[in-house]
């Protein structure tokens, strides 16, 4: 595998990529000397791919049982681990049922201890999608089935919405096209949009997350004062879209609007003006980013990148 030393990103930007705090980072940096940053002119550190596969390198050694600074020497010596990008399935399925067992059981710690472990194993969009996501439906599926309980449910999606909103702290720095986020008015299920969210971050967006049970007015102001390049909305029933149409109609008449989750249809987004998003979460973010036509039903031109 080769990266580009090319300068890429700050270090918020990296601390999103790999699931790691930027605290930490800067004490691998200074103790490990793992980084080497380049300085701009203006005195910030940028961060390189290379940068970005030592510490992916780094905690993959920590996840096999070697101690920070054992790993931190094999990660800048270059010794190989397995590719994150492309994980062993039989190990992802391990890591699945670990998690997925840990939820069903109320395990804080544990359910913990095993999303450190996914981090620490592969990409971010593998975590998000192959893991986090696959835990909830998983979970959703049971519940149908009269095999999990309504409560299992809720710990699950509480402590997966937590871990993901500790990477998104910085998710909106930078200098990329700006997204706008947000539940409509009565949706409360904004797990799948912070996923969506992330994914748009790491393909170098700034986020701004308004939330759940958004009303069409906030939108409209937050859109007014920010001028993002797209309005994604999400929504588990299409009753939450219909209840809001006609705000959003108003707000789609100024703003490339893409309508996500389960609740979004082809007929609700053509109504609003809308696109409409298909697919999971970093699907959706890497169509919005891309611009691909197909990706998205487009309804109301591309989105503008």
């Amino acid at each position: 595998m080769t990266y580009s030393t090319q300068p890429l990103m700050r270090i918020g930007a990296l601390s999103r990529r790999v699931g790691v705090s930027v605290d930490t980072l800067r004490a691998w940096e200074r103790r490990y000397e793992l980084l080497a940053p380049v300085r701009t002119e203006s005195g910030f550190r940028l961060y390189s791919a290379s940068d970005e596969a030592k510490v992916r390198s780094m905690l993959a050694h920590m996840a096999s049982g070697l101690a920070p600074a054992q790993a931190a020497g094999l990660a800048r010596t270059g010794v190989k681990v397995l590719d994150p990008r492309n994980p062993d399935q039989g190990r992802l399925e391990g890591h699945r049922q670990a998690l997925l067992g840990a939820c069903l059981e109320f395990d804080a710690q544990g359910s913990h201890r095993v999303i450190d472990e996914v981090f620490a194993s592969y990409a971010l969009p593998t975590v998000i999608n192959d893991v986090m996501f696959w835990c909830l439906r998983e979970i959703g599926d049971r519940w149908q089935k009269g095999q999990a309980t309504v409560a299992a449910e809720h710990f699950a999606s509480s402590v997966i919405r937590e871990r993901m909103l500790g990477l998104a702290r910085d998710w909106d720095a930078g200098h990329g096209p700006r997204a706008l986020l947000a539940c409509p008015v009565n949706e409360r299920h904004d797990v799948g949009l912070i996923g969506l969210g992330l994914a748009l971050g790491r393909l170098g967006w700034r986020i701004t997350f308004l939330g759940p049970d958004t009303p069409a007015q906030s939108l409209l102001d937050a859109a007014g004062s920010l001028r993002p390049e797209v309005v994604v909305l999400s929504a588990l029933t299409p009753g939450a879209y219909a209840e809001a149409a006609v705000g959003l109609r108003t707000l789609a008449i100024s703003w490339p609007v893409v309508l996500s989750g389960p609740g979004a249809t082809a007929s609700l987004a053509g109504e609003i003006g809308a696109q409409l998003a298909q697919g999971d979460p970093v699907s959706v973010a890497e169509a919005i980013a891309a611009g691909r036509a197909g990706a998205l039903t487009s309804i109301a031109g591309p989105v503008r990148t």
